[in-house]
């Protein structure tokens, strides 16, 4: 059940990200494509830029998941 939840808690953080974002998170962690391609998939940055990119998204990614648990 506690993963479960996790997994909705994900879920509904992932979803109120910005598209670039969620682009970004899904290119890197589940298709584990190399910054420079993620990049080029995402209007044709450089790879340094995905991966400033990739860092806000797992820090904005962080504060949502924080912020969707339950305080008790």
């Amino acid at each position: 059940a506690a993963t479960r939840e996790q997994t909705e808690l994900l879920r509904a953080a992932l979803a109120r990200l910005p598209a670039d974002y969620r682009e970004a998170l899904t290119l890197r962690q589940q298709e584990l494509l190399p910054f420079d391609e993620i990049g080029r998939r995402l209007g044709g940055r450089t790879g340094h830029a995905a991966r400033l990119l990739w860092l806000r998204a797992l820090r904005r990614l962080q504060e949502e998941m924080g912020a969707g648990r339950d305080p008790a």
